[in-house]
């Protein structure tokens, strides 16, 4: 029983930051600066800094409400790691947001695993998704009910995509335009 409570050797304690939103980005000249110029691209890092960054964020943080990544310049490889998280860490994480560049790609690999997983358990439920132009928010193919409504300078188009191995299993997306800003949104929908 003493040995239970004091014999350390075989326990690892990972120590954890509690927090509601992780905000992950690094910058780099004067830190008083808050032009986007100064906001490294993680397309020039090498690709195990950009794996180790997000690996310590995931590995020693308790999130409670939401995970932020904002870059201006994903890589193939890295647009791979951040499709994982969102696939993988559901367990982690309640929902993720990344930004800002051309996500088309990590959108069209969502749409894929959503139309055609046969398992969401370890899934994000909540994925944002926010663009520098317009014309990285495309409408999937995949859509069915489609709303479009205009309030404003602002735009919406809600859709669903459906699960083709279960149709119970459905998705929301929403492609939303807010004067400069666009964004995705993708929630899993209740049965």
């Amino acid at each position: 029983m003493i040995n239970l409570l004091f014999d350390n050797e075989d326990k690892t304690i990972v120590k954890q930051f509690h927090v509601k939103v992780l905000f992950l980005y690094a910058q780099k000249g004067n830190p008083n600066d808050n032009s986007i110029e100064n906001y490294i691209n993680f397309g020039n890092a090498s690709n195990n800094l950009i794996e180790n960054f997000l690996n310590f964020g995931l590995n020693h943080s308790a999130i409670y409400k939401k995970f932020v990544i904002i870059e201006s310049n994903i890589s193939e490889l890295h647009t791979n790691i951040l499709f994982n998280i969102i696939v993988n860490e559901g367990k982690k994480l309640p929902a993720v947001c990344f930004g800002y560049c051309d996500f088309s790609s990590l959108y069209e690999l969502i749409v894929e695993y959503v139309t055609t997983s046969k398992d969401f358990s370890k899934m994000i439920s909540n994925v944002c998704l926010l663009y520098d132009f317009s014309e990285n928010v495309k409408l999937s193919e995949k859509a069915k009910n489609v709303e479009t409504k205009q309030l404003g300078d602002s735009k919406s188009t809600e859709y669903q995509i459906v699960n083709i191995y279960n149709p119970k299993v459905k998705f929301l997306f929403a492609n939303v335009e807010q004067g400069k800003f666009f964004h995705t949104t993708i929630r899993k929908m209740e049965e």
